[in-house]
């Protein structure tokens, strides 16, 4: 089993400023636009450089109460860096969680 290109919803969710998270087995995800701010209605030319960032954490507890480590990464925000995190996810998923 892994995370789907699909899995982590296209980028336009991304720009609300809303993150998402999911998981895999004991893994837990979050991904988010970077910084975590509604860019929606700004128009491209205007917006502030970003990332997409994701972080991971061993379950079963959410992202606020989990007081063990986590992994970060940052990545284009793009959808080539999209596909690059969710390659990424995978990865650790089958080093650190399998």
């Amino acid at each position: 089993m892994k995370i789907e290109y699909g899995d982590v919803l296209n980028m336009k969710y991304y720009e609300y400023g809303q993150p998402f998270t999911g998981s895999l087995g004991e893994m837990c995800y979050r991904i988010e636009r970077n910084p975590l701010e509604d860019v929606h209605f700004t128009p491209p030319a205007k917006r502030e450089p970003s990332t997409l960032k994701a972080i991971v954490w061993k379950g079963p507890f959410n992202y606020a109460t989990t007081e063990e480590e986590k992994i970060e990464k940052e990545f284009d925000f793009s959808n080539e860096g999209k596909n690059e995190l969710v390659d990424w996810l995978n990865a650790i998923h089958d080093e650190k969680y399998k």
